[in-house]
C-alpha cells in the first residue's frame, strides 16, 4: 500500500528523558540543557562532563538512522578539510532503547559553534562586505572539500538524499530545476549544505570566519543551488519583505551587489579542480529557491501547523 506522506513540520514525540539518558550513557557525565526548537527534529542545548557547551539533536523520526550517519560521514570529512563547521562530539551518534515507534531516537551532538549569532533583522549578512564575502569563502571551502568526498567515497555521496527529496519531496517535478546538468557526483554537482543563511551559523569577526551548523538538510544538488540560498534571501527580502516590512517598508538591499561580492570571494577561495561561479546556473537555482519557499508556504499553510517559533 501507498505510504502516507508526512506533514512538512510533523516531529515523532520526544521523551526529554530518553534523550537526557541517552546522552549521559554515550558522553559519559554530559547533562542535557533546554529545548531550542523542535520541527523535524528536537534541538537542545547541552554541556560535557568538562563544562563544554554542545548542542544535542534528537530524531524520532522512522527510518532516520542510516541517512543521518551518511550526515555525520560528510560532516566528519569536511571539518578535517579545515571548513568551519560544527563537527561531531565523539561518538558523534547514538541510539536510544526503542520506543513506542519500535525505534529508538537517534541523538546527535555536535560542537557549539564559534563567535556570536547574526541577527538577520540587522542586515549585516546582506550589507557587510566582509561578512557577505565569507559566505562567499566558506561555500567555496565547503565545494572544494564535497568534490573531494564525492571521489573518495562515492557509495555514501550516492546515498545521500537528493535536493527533490528534502521536506517530502516537495520539489518533485519542478519547473526551474536545471535539469541539463547531470545529477551524478561532478565539479557541478555533489553534497551541499543546503540552507546557509544567518540562522545557521555565527560570525567569528576577530579572526573573519563564519562557523556553519545545521547539516540536517545535507543533500545532493547543483553547487550553485547552495550559493542561490543566500542570494535568495536578498531578492525575496527586497521584493517581498518579510512579515512587518513590507512593501515600501521593505529593507531595499543591493542584490547586484551582494551577488558580486559573493561570487567573487566564492572564486577566488576555490580549488582548481572546481569550476568558477556560472552566472546562468546560479539565476536558475534562484529560481528553484523561490520554487522550494513558495511551495513549501503554500503547502505548510494548508497544513495550519507551523511551530510558533518559524
Amino acid at each position: 500500500s501507498k505510504q502516507k506522506q508526512r506533514r512538512l513540520f510533523e516531529t515523532t514525540p520526544v521523551e526529554d528523558s530518553v534523550v537526557a539518558s541517552t546522552l549521559e550513557k554515550h558522553w559519559a557525565g554530559a547533562v542535557l540543557g533546554s529545548r531550542l526548537k523542535a520541527s523535524q527534529n528536537v534541538t537542545y542545548i547541552g554541556a560535557l562532563q568538562d563544562g563544554q557547551k554542545v548542542i544535542v539533536r534528537a530524531t524520532a523520526t522512522p527510518g532516520s538512522l542510516d541517512r543521518i550517519r551518511d550526515e555525520l560521514t560528510f560532516l566528519r570529512f569536511i571539518v578535517a578539510a579545515g571548513v568551519h563547521a560544527c563537527g561531531p562530539i565523539e561518538p558523534g551518534l547514538a541510539v536510544s532503547e526503542p520506543t513506542a515507534t519500535g525505534e529508538g531516537i537517534v541523538v546527535v551532538v555536535t560542537r557549539f559553534a564559534e563567535g556570536s549569532p547574526v541577527n538577520f533583522m540587522d542586515w549585516k549578512w546582506a550589507t557587510d562586505s566582509d561578512l557577505v564575502a565569507e559566505q562567499g569563502r566558506w561555500l567555496a571551502r565547503l565545494h572544494n572539500a564535497s568534490l573531494h568526498f564525492g571521489q573518495q567515497h562515492p557509495e555514501i555521496a550516492s546515498r545521500i538524499q537528493r535536493w527533490d527529496e528534502l521536506h517530502e519531496g516537495i520539489l518533485k517535478n519542478a519547473a526551474n530545476a536545471p535539469l541539463h546538468i547531470p545529477q551524478k557526483i561532478s565539479p557541478a554537482y555533489g553534497i551541499i549544505h543546503g540552507d546557509v543563511n544567518p540562522s545557521n551559523y555565527f560570525f567569528q569577526q576577530e579572526r573573519g570566519f563564519i562557523d556553519v551548523f545545521d547539516f540536517d538538510q545535507t543533500q545532493q544538488s547543483w553547487y550553485m543551488y547552495d550559493l542561490a540560498q543566500p542570494i535568495w534571501g536578498v531578492y525575496s527580502t527586497t521584493r517581498g519583505g518579510i512579515p512587518g516590512l513590507t512593501g515600501e517598508n521593505a529593507p531595499k538591499l543591493d542584490q547586484d551587489q551582494f551577488t558580486e561580492t559573493l561570487c567573487e570571494a566564492y572564486n577566488q577561495t576555490r580549488d582548481e579542480g572546481l569550476p568558477e561561479v556560472d552566472r546562468t546556473l546560479l539565476q536558475q537555482c534562484v529560481l528553484l529557491r523561490r520554487d522550494l519557499y513558495e511551495r513549501f508556504c503554500r503547502r505548510a499553510t494548508a497544513e495550519g501547523d507551523i511551530p510558533k517559533d518559524m
